[in-house]
């Protein structure tokens, strides 16, 4: 087993200074810890987590509480999650991922037990029962979404009105005479304050800027709820329309039922959504998207939680700017 002393040995420091860049119960300069953490990492060295939590009266872990199930959007989760960790290795902690579906209890018995020094929440809905109950845990708490009553905690979130101006701005820009927005199933948009923002935003730009629109709730997410879709597309076929999906899921299906119909984005139909730009890259259209900078998020997110966890003082944050970038599907030459 490799001790601190070899650890110590190897970066050329003494074993207090292996003991305080682990700790962080002192200053350190960041050369230093460079060195010592990479000769932790020659030598395989993982510290002791409970001497390291009574010397430095921290776990150096936080949690993430996320929804972890076959339902999960990997795709937009993965790049939130990438990046905290990034953010968590660069400053010497550990991410423990917590699924939602333990409820409370799960994240007590961590908290509890002071396995983790702060954490971070997703899935935060409009009226969250869990707010309250995490302001009481006594550990520093960053939410990924608003919820309407934040009970003091900071939020980390896009500018969702933003990103349904973004999108119905392109469409109206490339002559789109009536608009299609694919959004959410209803119990979702009514659970979770970002999906009724975004729709909000869609309806009242379309309407300053004076094209119609249907608003389109597929009854379950998947190929079955998208048969209304069909017949709408079908009614309108002659018509200059223009489409939005808020999620991966729905783009995929989108694609899929324009394929079905013998409609190509860019030509017959213009589309724009919100989806990483990593995701675009692997689509067999180049969407026209917004993305909601995932990464950026997650490093504000995490280093606040960080620096609150470290005894800084963290300003309060406003939304996050979404990037906007025009691609094939609706670089358009309507027919007259």
């Amino acid at each position: 087993m490799v001790t601190a002393e070899e650890v110590a040995a190897r970066a050329g420091v003494s074993r207090a200074t292996v003991s305080y860049v682990i700790s962080g119960r002192k200053p350190i300069s960041e050369r230093t810890k460079q060195r010592v953490r990479k000769a932790m990492e020659e030598l395989g060295y993982v510290p002791n987590a409970n001497a390291r939590a009574l010397a430095g009266r921290r776990s150096y872990m936080i949690g993430v509480v996320t929804t972890v199930d076959a339902r999960m959007p990997v795709d937009e989760f993965a790049p939130y999650f990438l990046s905290i960790l990034d953010v968590a290795h660069a400053r010497g902690y550990e991410v423990v991922l917590i699924p939602k579906d333990e409820g409370m209890g799960g994240v007590r018995r961590l908290t509890g037990q002071s396995l983790v020094d702060g954490l971070i929440v997703f899935d935060v809905e409009r009226r969250d029962e869990r707010l309250p109950q995490l302001v009481q845990l006594g550990v520093p708490v960053v939410l990924f979404g608003t919820p309407e009553d934040s009970h003091g905690l900071i939020c980390v979130d896009p500018d969702h009105r933003c990103e349904g101006r973004m999108c119905v701005d392109e469409l109206v820009r490339v002559g789109s005479q009536r608009i299609i927005y694919v959004g959410d199933r209803v119990p979702v948009r009514d659970r979770f304050l970002f999906s009724s923002r975004f729709e909000r935003s869609v309806v009242d730009n379309a309407a300053k800027a004076g094209v119609a629109i249907d608003v389109y709730h597929p009854a379950t997410a998947d190929w079955r709820g998208m048969d209304g879709l069909k017949s709408l597309l079908v009614e309108g076929v002659a018509a200059r329309y223009g489409i939005i999906t808020r999620t991966t899921w729905a783009l995929d299906l989108v694609l899929d039922v324009l394929k079905d119909l013998g409609l190509m984005p860019g030509y017959d139909v213009a589309m724009t959504g919100v989806c990483p730009d990593d995701y675009v890259n692997r689509l067999r259209v180049p969407l026209s998207n917004v993305d909601q900078r995932s990464q950026e998020q997650a490093k504000i997110g995490a280093g606040a939680l960080l620096d609150i966890i470290e005894g800084k003082r963290v300003a309060v944050m406003g939304p996050v700017s979404p990037a906007f970038t025009a691609r094939a599907s609706t670089d358009m030459l309507w027919t007259a």
